[in-house]
């Protein structure tokens, strides 16, 4: 069974290479907007992973004992 990064890296991969591009391309605007947008982006999904993560084992624990 794969890892969960994994799912992620396949995700963010293409997105940096997006990125390099646009540098390279000159475009400075798009690549901020973009840098700023893809961080949120992962902080928020990080976010409500660590949550759900925590409520899972959060309510295993208070189950089992």
């Amino acid at each position: 069974m794969k890892p969960r990064w994994t799912k992620w890296l396949l995700l963010a991969i293409p997105g940096c290479t997006v990125l390099q591009l646009s540098a390279c391309v000159g475009d400075v605007q798009y690549f901020l907007v973009n840098s700023v947008a893809n961080l949120l982006t992962a902080n928020i999904v990080g976010t409500l992973y660590n949550l759900v993560i925590n409520g899972l084992t959060t309510t295993t624990a208070s189950l089992v004992g």
